[in-house]
């Protein structure tokens, strides 16, 4: 299960002076949200991180992370896609979902969907775009 977690905290800038920070994450591997948030507890255990709070922890719509972040510059993307399912009684239904994936910039992002979803036979890109999480954690 993929969660969409916010955090709070304070923190020392480069200049010395002690700033307010709000940063969304998404969360995978995780079955409770008390598990998701005491990762976050120890995940933000840092010594020059201050009234650290988690915020908010929902469950996400998000299916699934596609790949793992190769370089510490890459930015989050998230595709819409659509995929058409074939029935038994010969209709179609079309099934929507949404999947993270780590890519250099939007271009980098766009060639790394369209090559993902390749593998399904009637896969469908509906919309992509660069996500405000920080990051994409797992246990």
């Amino acid at each position: 299960m993929i969660y969409e977690v916010k955090v709070q905290y304070r923190k020392m800038d480069d200049d010395g002076m002690e700033k307010l920070f709000k940063d969304a994450y998404a969360v995978e591997d995780f079955e409770l949200f008390a598990e998701v948030e005491g990762y976050m507890q120890n995940f933000f255990d840092i010594d020059n991180i201050h009234d650290f709070d988690v915020t908010d922890i929902k469950r996400s719509r998000i299916k699934e992370v596609a790949n793992a972040r190769d370089d510490e510059n890459d930015k989050v993307f998230m595709a819409e896609v659509k995929d058409v399912f074939h029935k038994d009684d010969g209709t179609e239904k079309d099934i929507k979902y949404k999947i993270l994936f780590f890519a250099k910039d939007f271009d980098a992002a766009k060639v790394f969907i369209c090559e993902y979803i390749k593998q399904g036979y009637s896969m469908a890109l509906i919309g992509l775009k660069e996500t405000k999480f920080m990051d994409i954690l797992h246990y």
